[in-house]
């Protein structure tokens, strides 16, 4: 999930989507900085990432 809103926020100027809930995220990427994610599938490294959540998209503004 976390990577689709990468993928999708990378496409937006404002770095803002929408998720499938109905919800805005705004997501940073600090490229000077990484990060290792550790699960039972596996280590990625990927740049530091902040995600903020904006409460529900308002479709007459934003």
């Amino acid at each position: 999930m976390l990577l689709r809103w990468i993928a999708k926020a990378g496409m937006q100027e404002s770095g803002r989507v929408q998720t499938e809930f109905g919800m805005r995220v705004a997501v940073t990427v600090d490229s000077n900085r990484r990060v290792v994610i550790r699960s039972e599938d596996g280590t990625m490294e990927m740049p530091d990432m902040t995600y903020t959540f904006e409460g529900h998209w308002d479709h007459a503004g934003d």
